[in-house]
């Protein structure tokens, strides 16, 4: 398959359900290889380095299928011929959206190119000692990737609707149901569960970029670490999702208020 064959079978101008379920599985599937790479204490650097590089391909999939939103997040015309249109001035969700993917792909790049420094199986031999051996060059690696894993959870929650929309019934109409005090319960609660779970995992240190280990007790339960990841992820995501509905009701709110408006003047 070419990659322009691959490219199409993604494309959902046609509105293919086919083809936005592939889209998702395709994020479905870089979350999933994220959060074993945040595992790296229990698989290994050799499977560690292994799922770091690979990810990489989905990562390139990922931008070239969003290829025309980041055209316009940069400002570039169209370059197919016929479609050039006046660009319509950024709102405030896409000047988020813009912010939160420019910091996304930083931090990953970062984060990728740190890894490679102090690679202690895959680039070894291309590698100087004294970056491998480098406790800083470590500890820059760490923090960049847990502030790549946090706004991955953020961006995960900015397009909740996308992967609800993709689940069942009963899940779609508890999100469309669901009142506002309900999801700022859940994320209070998502919030105080990866509070208590990352306190202890000094995650001030590790944001700063000066701890060169993701501090694991002694004796501790093998799901202890997956279930503390878990949680800061689904605070950081649900807190996003969460801000998302509120614009979103928000914004429905003031086209109903505009209408009314416009209703009562045509009485009037």
């Amino acid at each position: 398959m070419s990659p322009r064959e691959l490219l199409e079978c993604f494309q959902t101008a046609g509105g293919s359900a086919a083809a936005w379920e592939r889209r998702v599985r395709l994020d479905q599937g870089l979350l999933a290889v994220l959060a074993f790479l945040m595992l790296d204490r229990y698989t290994g650097n050799i499977a560690h380095e292994a799922a770091g590089v690979l990810m990489l391909a989905p990562v390139i999939l990922h931008v070239a299928v969003n290829v025309k939103w980041c055209r316009r997040a940069l400002g570039l015309k169209d370059a197919r011929p016929g479609r050039a249109r006046k660009p319509r001035p950024a709102g405030a969700r896409e000047i988020v959206l813009r912010l939160l993917n420019a910091l996304l792909a930083l931090s990953f790049a970062a984060s990728l190119v740190s890894g490679v420094m102090c690679s202690q199986m895959l680039f070894a031999t291309f590698t100087p000692e004294d970056w491998r051996m480098s406790l800083e060059y470590r500890a820059a690696h760490v923090g960049l990737s847990v502030w790549f894993f946090l706004l991955a959870a953020l961006h995960a929650g900015l397009h909740a609707g996308v992967f609800v929309g993709k689940t069942t019934e009963s899940l779609r109409r508890l999100h469309a149901r669901a009142p506002w005090g309900a999801g700022v319960g859940v994320a209070l609660a998502a919030w105080a569960a990866a509070l208590a779970a990352f306190g202890p995992r000094e995650a001030d240190l590790l944001m700063a970029l000066e701890n060169a280990y993701i501090p694991v007790e002694r004796g501790e339960w093998p799901t202890a670490m997956p279930a503390d990841l878990l949680a800061v992820f689904l605070a950081a995501a649900g807190t996003a999702a969460l801000v998302e509905r509120t614009a979103s009701v928000a914004k429905e709110w003031k086209e109903k208020k505009r209408r009314a408006a416009a209703e009562q003047a045509k009485v009037a």
